[in-house]
């Protein structure tokens, strides 16, 4: 069973509908919720062609970025992840997903001070912002305790980059790209 109990099965027809619509329209931007997809069934290096592939089209594309250096981060590569994940932040300084994902990133490079400001931006803005408020503890412990990214056996600790909400726009994607095929 795959992440948010879902099947290798489930992800494998998503990933088959997302390149059916790319080979339908090149162009299209969809490509980003495949990677998306790829990285949540396991397929990391699948999503990291993916992604950059699309950003030859669309090398601009904020969300494009955001999933390169999340498939980066998983196939631990942290420095090209800090060169996406920047670019996204100075694209939209106001993008959660990506402070968070370069705090963690920091937290685990041994940069927990650098990750603190990342989140800044996230707790001026949203003060009660509970994923940040947790993820700047984290890091605000791992500088007090010098553990620098690292649990107390010395092990790293797993990020939380969990979005139930992500899912829920990937099924509507599907179901909006079926109606579509219906229509078309």
């Amino acid at each position: 069973m795959a992440k948010h109990g879902k099947s290798k099965e489930w992800y494998e027809a998503v990933i088959r509908e997302y390149a059916r619509m790319l080979v339908k329209n090149p162009r299209s931007r969809v490509f980003v919720s495949m990677a998306d997809t790829c990285l949540r069934a396991g397929r990391t290096k699948m999503a990291l062609d993916v992604v950059n592939k699309g950003l030859r089209r669309h090398p601009l594309l904020t969300a494009a970025h955001v999933q390169k250096g999340r498939a980066l981060m998983a196939l631990g590569r942290p420095e090209e992840a800090k060169q996406s994940l920047g670019y996204a932040i100075r694209s939209n300084p106001q993008n959660v997903l990506a402070r968070k994902l370069l705090a963690r990133l920091y937290l685990e490079t041994a940069e927990p001070a650098r990750g603190m400001e990342m989140l800044d931006e996230i707790r001026r803005m949203w003060p009660d912002h509970e994923p940040a408020a947790k993820l700047y503890e984290e890091l605000r412990g791992a500088i007090e305790n010098g553990m620098n990214g690292k649990d107390s056996r010395g092990e790293r600790e797993p990020s939380d980059d969990s979005r139930p909400e992500a899912l829920g726009t990937l099924e509507r994607w599907l179901g909006n790209a079926n109606k579509m095929m219906v229509k078309g």
